[in-house]
């Protein structure tokens, strides 16, 4: 599962020396580009779900690896379309009832599309109807935000903060949606793996809801669950693409099912490199 990290520190050298070649005193871009080629990114996720039960607490944790294809097209207004494809996919799943594996090859060659405005507002156009495991493809898109940064609007560097916010279906087999709301702003300089960056980070709250019957669960649950969500973006200004991103958010909530009213908490870890 965690194979893809050997291949991170090469493939970010790699991509250094392509930034350095577009140099040549080009200003800062704070827009995004449209693809020549197609943007590699390796995404691990670890997140984990508990619910208070009469029985004592049961729920579980999950360790997602993907690398996803992201292309950008043409400008929209105010903004960009894009499409995404899961090159691989690979799932695990801890309860109490052990551990299971999921094959991801149904998510594979699949391939969404959509867009996103500066203020991070996405609408997404196609999707495929696949699930793997507890994923479904309202699931997969929520790697999407984090890989679509939230730039200044007008791509012009500013002091403050501006709006960065999005809605999205509920997936896990729950009729809902996901939302966040906040601001972000720049934060400082670094440099990654050679490659001068700016750092951008984003701050807000996340509100979940949905109803259904997800995979596991004996009778029909509703959940509502709202927490904060800080997520860090490394940005090559010289080139206009995302470098790598960390997003962390912890909600608090209920779920509830057959006349109880459960205390749900919910923790999630995302990190994502590109290695074109």
């Amino acid at each position: 599962m965690r194979d893809t990290r050997r291949v991170l520190a090469a493939g970010l050298l790699v991509f250094a020396g392509l930034s350095a070649a577009c140099g040549g005193g080009r200003a800062p871009v704070y827009t995004l580009q449209p693809s020549e080629a197609p943007l590699r990114y390796v995404i691990e996720t670890e997140g984990s779900q508990t619910v208070e039960t009469p029985n004592g607490p049961a729920g579980g944790s999950y360790d997602t690896d993907a690398v996803l294809l992201l292309t950008f097209g043409g400008e929209i207004s105010d903004g960009r379309s894009f499409s995404a494809i899961f090159e691989s996919f690979e799932s695990t799943l801890e309860s109490q009832a052990g551990q299971q594996q999921f094959d991801g090859t149904p998510v594979t060659n699949q391939v969404f599309r959509g867009s996103v405005t500066s203020t991070g507002t996405i609408e997404i156009r196609d999707k495929p109807d696949v699930t793997v495991g507890a994923y479904d493809e309202n699931s997969l898109l929520a790697m999407f935000p984090d890989l679509l940064t939230p730039l200044p609007p007008g791509g012009e560097a500013v002091d403050g903060s501006w709006p960065h916010a999005y809605v999205l279906p509920s997936g896990g087999g729950l009729e809902g949606e996901t939302s966040y709301t906040g601001s972000a702003r720049f934060a400082g300089d670094t440099t990654w793996n050679g490659i001068a960056a700016r750092v951008i980070v984003s701050e807000g709250r996340v509100h979940a809801d949905g109803t259904g019957i997800p995979q596991g669960a004996p009778a029909e649950v509703e959940l509502d669950a709202d927490g904060d969500s800080r997520s860090v973006y490394v940005w090559d200004p010289e080139a206009g693409v995302l470098l790598a991103m960390k997003a962390e958010s912890q909600s608090k909530g209920l779920v509830t099912t057959m006349g109880f009213d459960l205390p749900l908490e919910l923790t999630s870890t995302r990190e994502a490199q590109l290695v074109r």
